[in-house]
């Protein structure tokens, strides 16, 4: 034992043999209770602020303040801030925007469900779900068949984008020979029967030693004439008919390329251009509005069969119209994001959160007026029921219990 107890003796200046031991030993990690001790005192002193701010307002009865609704209020807040209708919380007064908003969320639901159903309506016949689509795109879209049961009926081979952006740069490259000829033609027939093409042409007759060939020239003419008269002026009407035949024969030229493009518009010996250009800018703006929805197949049906004139699509198409301008001019008077931008859907689900936002306003409104004795905008009633919240879930945090009411 003398043996075993000198072994664990002392050397100077090492301490005990086991000593170093000692030193290695880990000491405890007071990192979490340092956090714990932080947080708490952080949520004294919140509780601290929350109750001097809730006495400010209401005095000795903030604790009559309603709890419960801090997650809803500060909802709402966000809600009325970023919605359809811009909304400034801080310096909003509840009761003026209940009045001012609640009637127009009525409004743009009756409005939202009345889109819906009539966008129904004109998808089931133009073979697409139109749903989806903004205002923006929906009110395109029935000006777009509106146009077109005005127009004439379109090429069915328009109703394939690419074949339309052909026809348009034909008409683009010809149409203005198209519409002078046509109007050369229209001249022409107020005074003359189809046969003043026949009248040759080839002869001058505007120089004064050209006499013969302008007698012959006006027999021609008196024998196709309306009336039984000469024109007044054969040199003028010669010229005239000269200029409807150089025109014919840029328009023969590109025939075979024209009729491809136009279709039954240039059935006639002179295309109507404007009736092309009119039926086609209106399918090309129902391409625009539907998208990748375009079904070609149906569409084309449609056009082959005249059917943009039908109640079936016109209804539809003015009801969404109307619609869509009325609840419009009422959006705007509030000056916020484009109202035109979101779709029927968008808008009933921003109506249903801000009535939902409203009724939270209203109610803590009417709980806590009795209680201050000033008026609080939007945004100090929603953040009073935030720090009341708050303030009964530091109470039970911080365990003090003489704060509580």
């Amino acid at each position: 034992m003398r043996g075993h107890v000198h072994a664990l003796s002392i050397e100077p200046g090492r301490g005990p043999a086991f000593g170093c031991m000692t030193r290695g030993w880990p000491l405890p990690d007071l990192t979490a209770f340092i956090a714990v001790a932080r947080l708490w005192s952080e949520a004294r002193a919140q509780l601290t602020e929350d109750l001097a701010t809730l006495k400010a307002t209401y005095g000795t009865r903030w604790a009559e303040v309603p709890c419960g609704h801090g997650d809803v209020a500060a909802q709402a807040k966000e809600v009325l801030a970023t919605g359809i209708v811009p909304v400034r919380p801080a310096s909003t007064d509840p009761v003026r925007l209940v009045q001012e908003l609640g009637p127009f969320l009525s409004f743009t639901v009756d409005t939202s469900s009345h889109l819906l159903e009539q966008a129904s309506l004109l998808g089931e016949s133009l073979g697409a779900d139109l749903s989806t689509l903004t205002l923006h795109d929906l009110r395109r879209l029935g000006r777009a068949v509106l146009r077109l049961s005005d127009a004439p009926p379109p090429n069915p081979a328009w109703c394939r984008p690419a074949a339309a952006a052909a026809a348009s740069v034909a008409l683009a490259a010809l149409g203005e020979d198209v519409r002078a000829a046509a109007a050369t033609r229209d001249h022409l027939y107020r005074d003359f029967t189809e046969d003043v093409w026949r009248v040759p042409v080839h002869d001058r007759v505007d120089r004064w030693w050209q006499c013969r060939a302008r007698a012959r020239a006006r027999t021609a003419l008196t024998e196709v004439s309306r009336n039984g008269r000469p024109p007044a002026n054969v040199k003028a009407t010669v010229a005239t008919l000269r200029r409807a035949a150089e025109l014919r024969g840029h328009i023969d030229h590109a025939w075979t390329s024209l009729r491809g493009h136009l279709g039954w518009f240039a059935e006639s010996s002179i295309p109507d251009a404007d009736g092309a250009s009119s039926s086609l800018a209106a399918v090309q703006e129902l391409h625009a509005a539907l998208g990748d929805r375009v079904d070609t197949d149906r569409l084309a049906d449609l056009a082959a069969a005249d059917a943009f004139v039908c109640p079936e699509l016109t209804a539809p198409a003015e009801a969404i119209c109307d619609a869509i301008a009325a609840w419009n001019g009422l959006a705007k008077r509030f000056h916020g994001p484009e109202p035109l931008a979101f779709t029927a859907p968008e808008l009933v689900h921003w109506a249903a959160v801000t009535s939902e936002s409203l009724d939270v306003l209203r109610a803590l409104r009417d709980a806590t007026a009795p209680l201050r004795p000033r008026i609080r905008s939007v945004a100090e009633i929603l953040d009073d029921a935030v720090v009341r919240d708050r303030v009964e879930q530091l109470q039970v945090l911080v365990h003090e219990k003489g704060d509580r009411p």
